[in-house]
């Protein structure tokens, strides 16, 4: 298949990149290197089925080819990033969204999967920011289809709080799918992952040591 990745510089989405790439897809990175880090996807670049270009999805943009998948993984998810780049932030949530969407229209039938929805899409409150809500009501029209043929189109959320979604856009959802957090082994590769270049002294022994709440207790 040929997959759209939107933020497939950063952390997470680089290594979704690699698992695609691993299982024999061919992917199509964009990413505008605000947070995320050609470092981290340069090892792919001899690859014949990888692609990468520096785009910013908040703005119009154009793409030629056809994808069976577009991923959206282009998220400041971080404190210290918020604070120092708002206006890309909120951006990237309403702007970035938007654009995506319109582009799996003209590649449908297409997958849409948003990450960290929950940082876009959280319970409308009534001392909210009038730009905020207005983002929120603009993604709802969308994902309602209004004016727009959405037939053909899926679109997936991601989100460690669920009960944190505004009531309209849980509604929207007509699937709930309850993802458990990860098994021993699971929890291994992150770790490795997360040290992978950092220079350490911790033995394997150490990091293997499972540790659960009941031994802390």
């Amino acid at each position: 298949m040929n997959i759209l990745l939107a933020g497939g510089a950063g952390f997470f989405g680089s290594h979704f990149c690699d698992l695609l790439l691993e299982k024999g897809h061919s992917v199509y990175c964009i990413d505008n290197l605000i947070t995320g880090k050609k470092e981290n996807i340069k090892h792919l670049f001899n690859n014949k089925n990888f692609k990468f270009k520096k785009i910013d999805i908040t703005k119009k943009f154009s793409i030629k080819g056809k994808f069976d998948y577009v991923v959206n993984f282009a998220s400041i998810a971080s404190p210290v990033f918020y604070y120092k780049y708002k206006i890309e932030t909120l951006l990237v949530g309403s702007h970035g969204t938007y654009n995506l969407l319109e582009l799996a229209r003209k590649n449908k039938p297409a997958v849409i999967f948003i990450d960290e929805i929950d940082s876009v899409l959280s319970a409308r409150t009534d001392g909210e920011n009038e730009a905020t809500r207005r983002l929120k009501t603009e993604f709802l029209i969308q994902m309602q289809g209004v004016g727009k043929d959405d037939k053909g189109i899926l679109v997936l959320g991601a989100t460690n709080i669920p009960w944190g979604l505004d009531p309209a856009v849980r509604r929207r959802f007509q699937k709930k799918i309850y993802i458990s957090l990860p098994e021993l082994d699971a929890r291994k590769t992150m770790f490795e992952l997360n040290l992978k270049g950092t220079p350490n002294k911790i033995g394997r022994a150490h990091v293997w040591t499972p540790v659960t709440l009941e031994s802390r207790m």
